[in-house]
């Protein structure tokens, strides 16, 4: 074998070493700038999304928010307080969530909403628990009452400890 085919050889070598090493720091580098969402944080919240409609559907079954919103037709006193301490002594320790509840007209065809509550419906000591959690669920339900309102139900949800 002559000495330039042993050079031609050797650089070849060389080559692919360095294509390899490029091909790893490019997957590397793609690695880091695209994360996909982690399959487990991704079951967490379908969990807590099923759940969170399951808990919502029960207490309007239960008709809870007739029981604790409403007194001879008209909202009543403090039931906000009432409503939290409700959901917060049914759900699983460690869990928190944050409620709107929306009251809904129809007027020449438009439907209007009117937020009831006057203060968060929340066992959260602050909204931020929800923008750090891995998990997070957001769901609504349509609820009509007994005196005829007819109430969406905004919900978010989460599990796990609070900042």
């Amino acid at each position: 074998m002559t000495s330039r085919a042993r050079k031609s050889g050797q650089i070849k070598m060389l080559e692919s070493i360095l294509s390899v090493g490029v091909v790893i720091a490019s997957v590397t580098i793609a690695m880091g700038l695209f994360n996909a969402p982690s399959p487990l944080s991704m079951r967490r919240t379908e969990d807590i999304t099923r759940f969170s409609y399951s808990f919502l559907m029960r207490l309007a079954e239960a008709e809870v928010f007739d029981k604790v919103m409403f007194t001879n037709g008209a909202l009543t006193p403090d039931w906000e307080a009432k409503l939290t301490v409700v959901m917060s002594s049914l759900l699983p320790p460690n869990t928190f969530f944050a409620l709107n509840v929306y009251n809904c007209t129809v007027e020449g065809g438009v439907i209007h909403e009117e937020l009831i509550n006057r203060w968060p419906v929340s066992n959260a000591a602050t909204p931020e628990v929800f923008d750090v959690s891995k998990g997070v669920a957001g769901v609504n339900i349509l609820y009509t009452t007994k005196q005829l309102f007819i109430l969406r139900v905004q919900m978010q949800m989460t599990s796990g400890d609070q900042p």
